[in-house]
């Protein structure tokens, strides 16, 4: 199971700094001709202090470099950084779709000229994705093969993967690395006079997507957030119960299908405890992903031990069993900014009150309307600013929780989806 974490001042603190590693779980990876290191189920590509992929002919140098580190490996610091969402990762997936399909159809000084653009746009494409062999495939159609050669050398010694991370969609699009192992083959060949043939199949146009965080509306968990081998997420989770007292639980999220998760969580407060289950399905989701609808239904125990009345506690002792539906949608304007609205039903609500026999009292969960705009910060986290219901309000969205502040009745919006 993957436990997400929201601390980002943690998470940059930790990232600037240097972990230390076993020197025998750095293994050789024969069909890239790479050594990387090894950690349980993943594979990290290993660099040295220039920057260079580590092959069979400086892990000698390499060694002794990390000898001289005291094994402390500064991993963060040698892969790329995809924390922050620009506007710009769209328009970079767009120009790497644009030279693909650019050398699909044969017109390789416009690919050429994409790829030029995009070097301005990200300086360090080179590294994390296969644009130089791009460049390289490029030149030797034209055939300029002593410019393919230096661009086919850069390729071997520095990018570490086919799709870059800023390609938002594309983290797990090149199962097993395929793809990027046949490009390697393609320049070892060439760099070393050995004649081959390439498929031309491993050169495909792919559709620039905006990132959605998970749990956000309008979308389920977003594949590119967890490993391939990875069948659960956990995450903590923050609300208020009944009685606007603190409420702390955690949740587990697995995928179903390819559409449709399966959430369960569980909380506690000083008054109460219950448990919360829910199937979110993604009725519709764009190419791009500018557009999403989903479906939400639940199901919602709640054991309660008291709640405040008129300021005072009042015993309780009962269990009610709820459930209903959340429906809701997103649509991004662009990376940064995207609008979100939800409708929740819950079958015990204003209209529809459950009675608690003990203290004589009515519950209830008031369904809910909300409609805001977006501002993404970070990865999984944003500004809020909008209508709940008739109240205005703005805060923070951190990956299915809100912290916002209700300015039209003055109070705490703390709460957490499952859905």
């Amino acid at each position: 199971m993957h436990l997400k974490v929201y601390i980002y001042p943690s998470i940059l603190l930790f990232a600037s700094g240097c972990v230390g590693f076993k020197p025998e779980n750095i293994m050789y990876n024969r069909p890239k001709r790479q050594y990387e290191y090894v950690m349980r189920s993943d594979a990290v590509t290993l660099r040295n202090c220039n920057d260079q992929l580590i092959d069979s002919t400086n892990i000698e140098a390499f060694q002794k470099e990390l000898q001289d580190l005291e094994y402390k490996y500064p991993f963060e610091e040698r892969k790329e950084s995809n924390i922050l969402l620009r506007n710009s990762d769209f328009i970079l997936a767009k120009l790497y779709a644009d030279a693909n399909k650019a050398i699909q159809d044969k017109n390789y000084t416009l690919a050429l000229k994409n790829i030029s653009t995009m070097h301005h746009l990200y300086p360090d494409i080179d590294h994390y994705s296969d644009t130089p062999f791009l460049e390289g495939y490029a030149y030797e159609q034209l055939g300029q093969m002593s410019i393919a050669t230096v661009a086919y050398r850069n390729f071997y010694t520095f990018s570490d993967k086919k799709y870059s991370e800023l390609f938002r969609g594309y983290r797990h699009a090149d199962i097993n690395d395929s793809m990027y192992i046949a490009e390697r083959d393609h320049a070892y060949n060439l760099l070393n006079q050995i004649p081959d043939s390439m498929n031309e199949a491993v050169i495909q146009s792919i559709t620039p997507q905006y990132y959605y965080t998970d749990r956000q509306p309008g979308f389920i968990i977003n594949p590119d957030n967890y490993n391939k081998n990875i069948k659960f997420i956990g995450s903590f989770s923050l609300g208020l119960d009944l009685s606007d007292e603190l409420s702390v639980g955690f949740q587990i999220s697995t995928r179903v299908r390819k559409s449709i998760n399966f959430n369960a969580g569980l909380y506690i407060s000083s008054n109460m405890s219950g448990y919360l289950f829910s199937l979110p399905i993604q009725l519709f989701k764009s190419d791009s992903n500018n557009f999403g609808i989903k479906l939400s239904p639940f199901i919602n125990y709640k054991s309660i031990d008291s709640i405040k009345i008129d300021d005072e506690y009042c015993l309780v002792d009962e269990g009610i069993f709820d459930f209903g539906a959340k429906i809701s949608t997103s649509y991004f304007f662009s990376q940064k900014f995207y609008i979100g609205s939800h409708y929740q039903y819950n079958y015990y609500n204003r209209n529809h009150k459950f009675f608690a026999e003990k203290p004589g009292i009515l519950f209830w969960t008031n369904n809910e309307f909300d409609f805001s705009g977006y501002y993404n910060l970070f990865k999984d986290m944003s500004l809020k600013v909008g209508v709940k219901n008739t109240d205005i309000v703005a805060g923070i969205y951190l990956n299915g929780i809100e912290i916002s502040y209700n300015i039209t009745n003055p109070g705490l919006v703390l709460r957490t989806d499952v859905f």
